[in-house]
């Protein structure tokens, strides 16, 4: 996969996604999807001292914070980051066909969108 030249915030990388997708650039939508929900659950990680680099400590982080009390929607939080994870294989490989980036491309979006206001909730608490 190739590295996404993506901008510092979650949500800058949502709209830089969907111009990517908008213009027919796949892998480079699909790379930059990913980066937005790894950087949204690192900022979120760091708030709290959770170790959150490698891809494993990014799926415990996703799993400790949908155990956590803050979060009334654990489903959302672990499919959420599933979904993400779909699209950084996609980067790869290409596979995902158009109706599954249409379904789960806003899912992804909706899980950054929660993350920021977790992690925004965080840092003015």
């Amino acid at each position: 996969m190739t590295e996404p030249d993506c901008p510092p915030s979650a949500q800058d990388c949502l709209e830089t996604s969907d111009r990517e997708f908008a213009a027919g650039n796949r892998k480079q939508g699909s790379a930059l999807l990913y980066e937005a929900a790894v950087t949204a659950i690192r900022a979120i990680a760091r708030q709290r001292g959770w170790p959150a680099e490698s891809r494993r400590e990014l799926t415990y982080a996703t799993v400790q914070l949908a155990e956590s009390e803050e979060s009334d929607d654990g489903y959302f939080m672990v499919s959420g980051f599933t979904a993400a994870k779909t699209f950084r294989d996609n980067a790869d490989k290409d596979f995902m066909e158009d109706y599954e980036i249409a379904i789960d491309g806003p899912a992804v979006h909706a899980y950054v969108r929660r993350l920021i206001a977790i992690a925004e909730a965080g840092a003015a608490g």
